[in-house]
């Protein structure tokens, strides 16, 4: 177990963890999970979240914690993985936090992770033929 400081300052940590990030280096996971939940340094738990995300080794459990964080910093990083990760789970708490987020900027990534998640790419093109038939 690791020990997060209680003035909410892990940079000591943060330091490691972003070598770890730049280095692709996966033996930081229990770094990574245990700072999400249990440090009190917001920019630490953007990283952990960050971490986890980038070396596919976030879980569903992990984005909803950061999703339900405090920090606005962590749960723009985890509405940022939200994106790329396929869970209902996840996508319920996304629209769920959507009466409660105070921040304009925050919500509106929200509304984008929802409705990239909900475009649907399959569609046939129209000829040019079929334009003019229509009209």
């Amino acid at each position: 177990m690791y020990v997060f400081q209680k003035n909410g300052d892990d940079s000591e940590l943060q330091s490691c963890l972003d070598l770890a990030i730049e280095n692709e280096d996966r033996s930081s996971e229990d770094l990574a999970r245990q700072g999400l939940y249990f440090s009190s340094d917001d920019v630490f738990r953007s990283s952990c979240i960050q971490y986890l995300g980038t070396l596919n080794l976030i879980t569903e459990k992990d984005i909803v914690k950061g999703l339900e964080d405090e920090s606005e910093i962590v749960r723009i990083e985890a509405i940022s993985i939200a994106e790329y990760y396929e869970s209902n789970s996840v996508d319920k708490k996304l629209s769920e936090i959507c009466f409660d987020e105070k921040d304009e900027f925050t919500l509106a990534q929200i509304m984008f992770v929802l409705g990239v998640k909900e475009v649907n790419c399959d569609y046939n093109v129209l000829k040019s033929e079929d334009v003019t038939n229509f009209v």
